[in-house]
């Protein structure tokens, strides 16, 4: 009996962990890592999908801002006509190299003409456009009115679900005269 109490008083005093310990702060390691690593992607995929968001924002309000400029600047409305819906507007300008003025969607991308030249992409690659459409509201009362609208969505390449953005933008302008 005296051999076996000798025998526990030793192993208490041996340094080192125990087997369970070992696994246990494996484990807990293990656990720290794996939480560490999800809130990562986590942090990334939030940051993808605000650089979305602030892409389709920026170019939709740019694009709102230049066909606005574009319609107050005009002369004349040439398409649509008065209470019709078009998939492009033309504007008149007495200015030779600006007439006519043509903004339409050419496949996914919203592009604008002026007279003779050769036409310019206004949206990026990174952006589709769809949905363009140009009413004109005119009336007795109030002459050259259009009212516009567009999607915007953000091409997806992988079809990953931070990069799922898609908004319609719309506004109205009329012709200053």
């Amino acid at each position: 009996m005296t051999n076996l109490i000798k025998m526990i008083r030793k192993t208490k005093n041996n340094k080192g962990f125990t087997l369970v310990e070992m696994m246990l702060y494996v484990v807990l390691a293990a656990t720290v890592i794996a939480s560490t690593v999800i809130l990562l992607q986590e942090v990334l995929e939030s940051r993808i999908k605000n650089q979305v968001v602030n892409e389709i924002e920026g170019q939709g309000s740019q694009l709102v801002w230049l066909l606005s400029h574009e319609i107050m600047s005009a002369d004349a409305l040439n398409n649509p006509q008065p209470a019709d819906i078009s998939a492009s507007l033309e504007l008149a300008s007495t200015e030779a190299a600006e007439n006519p003025t043509i903004i339409d969607l050419d496949g996914d991308t919203i592009r604008i003409t002026e007279g003779a030249d050769a036409p310019v992409s206004l949206t990026s690659s990174k952006i589709a456009a769809s949905n363009l459409n140009f009413q004109n509201l005119s009336n007795d009362e109030t002459v050259g009115v259009v009212r516009f609208e567009f999607t915007l969505t953000y091409f997806n390449p992988g079809s990953r679900s931070e990069y799922n953005y898609s908004k319609t933008f719309s506004g109205s302008a009329n012709i200053r005269r």
